[in-house]
């Protein structure tokens, strides 16, 4: 199981919330964040890195 930083920002010009997320390899990613995500009803740009390396974003569309 690897531990990766994920930067939650709930909305737009936030400053992002940090939290770790554990997860057994980068294609699962996606799985490990939704209890993560569950803290919150909206979120606007999760972001999780593995060191200096980006394995997942994902951003609400604008409008």
């Amino acid at each position: 199981m690897k531990t990766y930083l994920c930067l939650i920002t709930v909305r737009e010009g936030e400053v992002p919330r940090l939290r770790h997320v554990d997860s057994p390899h980068d294609d699962a990613i996606s799985i490990s964040l939704a209890p993560v995500l569950a803290e919150w009803t909206r979120v606007h740009r999760v972001e999780v890195m593995d060191g200096d390396r980006m394995v997942f974003v994902a951003e609400t569309p604008a409008g």
